[in-house]
This record gives structure tokens, sequence and C-alpha cells, in this order.
């Protein structure tokens, strides 16, 4: 049986960084409503940066190996320079998107929008 769990890791990979792209973007379409410059905010899309970061080391290191198991042992980083091994790097990507989207949930079930400074111009 073939084992295609590193063609897996790529397109969850490929997925997860759509995911931080899609959420940083839609934080800068919502910036058009009201002022979104808070910490909350700020901290939401450094922590998706960073996610981002090592969702693009994973998948730009997954094309050099041929073995998922191997894979997760290898040290890699990017331009060529070994900094980390693939689990770690895969955990941090996972750490940082969980601490970037929970205090922006958290803060809107809380407080809605006026969590993030934003004033509605049409309450209901």
């Amino acid at each position: 049986m073939q084992d295609n769990r590193l063609t897996n890791l790529l397109t969850y990979t490929v997925f997860h960084i759509g995911v931080y792209i899609s959420l940083v973007s839609g934080f800068i379409a919502a910036s058009a409503f009201g002022d979104l410059s808070g910490i909350i905010m700020k901290w939401g899309v450094g922590c998706f940066f960073l996610a981002g970061v090592c969702g693009a080391v994973i998948g730009s290191n997954i094309p050099d190996h041929t073995s998922y198991d191997e894979y997760l042992k290898k040290h890699i980083g990017f331009w060529n320079i070994e900094i980390l091994k693939a689990k770690y790097w895969i955990t941090l990507e996972h750490i940082f998107f969980w601490l970037g989207i929970t205090p922006v949930v958290l803060a809107f079930i809380i407080c809605g929008v006026s969590a993030f400074g934003v004033k509605p111009n049409n309450p209901l």
C-alpha cells in the first residue's frame, strides 16, 4: 500500500497557508469599517504571519523527501539553513495559529465588535 502522508501533508499545509492569507485579508478588509489597530488584531496578524512562515518552510522542504517518517526527523529551514526538525515546524505552525485565533474569537464573543475599536454605524 502506498504511503500518501507526505502528499497529504503538503495539501494540508497549502490549505493552511490559504487560511492564514484569508484571515489576514479579512482583517484588512474589516479595517475599512473601523479602526482595527488594537493589540488583539496586531497580535492575530503577527501570529498568522508566523504560522504562514512555518507553513512555507514545511511545504517548501517536502519535495526534497520521499518518506514521511524520514521527513519528520530531518532538520529543515529556509535558504538551506537547517534550523529545526520538521515535526517542530509543524507544531509551531499550529501553536501560532491557535495563539492568533483564540484571542480574536474570544474578544469577539465576549465584547462583540467593540473589542476591536469598531463603532457600528447602525446599531440594532
